[in-house]
């Protein structure tokens, strides 16, 4: 790690190897233990510096797997896909380089997604077969509509279960900032960026009636007209209480995040 950054930031590299040159003691009880292995949990600077660690290993699978259709890491989250025969040689490489920058391949934490499997399987038997129909992949469902549906379907129930003990605070104005600040469209943000809009259409109408819905609650009305819905869902500075409509932003949210991821 401290090669590393020498090499590529040596305007960081005093203070790296202030903070990483000799092991950090941990105090339990009478004990003293040594935080010897990897970044401390907490600091800003340790993802960039696992990233700096791993980046060899990542532009080395580049350079001698051509034929991967993709390649792309998020700290330890790697994701392959190519030929068969391709992903198992880097799934190889990986078990043999990786120890050396730290990197242990948890076999078992491995998974592999294989909607044409064949019968040859060279993986070993540890590995988690994902099923045909799709796969989860950073909080995103990727695979047919039955997949996605059921992923979206566990989703809503979570933030009814949720928003369920949400009333049991018993004070509105406490209830409607948790609700808005954590449990309202931001809660399903990430969804509505990585789906495209038309799997999600009947999902957006259960999303905006469980909004409508908790607002009512909140404001301890029996329901909300869709005229009050519509002025509710306006900003803050328009009147509104600033809760958006999902049929209203998936578009604009999906659109945006393919914008950005191609720039």
């Amino acid at each position: 790690m401290l090669a590393q950054v020498f090499e590529k930031l040596p305007g960081l590299y005093r203070w790296v190897e202030y903070c990483y040159s000799h092991p950090a003691l941990l105090f339990f009880g009478t004990s003293v233990l040594q935080s010897a292995t990897g970044v401390q949990q907490g600091d800003p600077l340790g993802p960039l510096l696992f990233s700096l660690v791993l980046h060899p290993l990542a532009r080395k699978i580049e350079a001698e797997f051509p034929d991967l259709d993709l390649c792309v890491w998020y700290l330890d989250d790697g994701t392959i896909i190519g030929p068969v025969d391709v992903v198992h040689k880097v799934f190889l490489l990986l078990e043999q380089d990786g120890p050396a920058l730290g990197l242990h391949l948890n076999v078992k934490k491995n998974e592999i997604w294989w909607p044409n499997r064949a019968s040859v399987d060279p993986f070993p038997a540890e590995v988690d077969r994902i099923d045909n129909a799709g796969v989860k992949l950073l909080g995103a469902p990727i695979g047919t509509k039955a997949f996605t549906m059921g992923f979206v379907k566990k989703k809503l129930d979570s933030l009814e279960a949720v928003c369920g003990t949400l009333k049991k605070v018993d004070n509105a104005q406490v209830e409607f900032a948790l609700f808005r600040g954590c449990l309202s469209y931001n809660k399903i943000n990430h969804l509505l960026r990585t789906c495209p809009p038309d799997l999600l259409q009947d999902a957006l109408v259960e999303f905006d009636d469980h909004f409508q819905n908790m607002v009512a609650a909140i404001l301890r009305v029996p329901c909300l007209t869709e005229d009050q819905w519509d002025q509710a869902s306006l900003p803050v500075k328009l009147a509104g209480l600033g809760v958006n409509q999902t049929k209203v932003t998936a578009a604009s949210a999906y659109v945006g995040s393919c914008t950005l991821t191609r720039v």
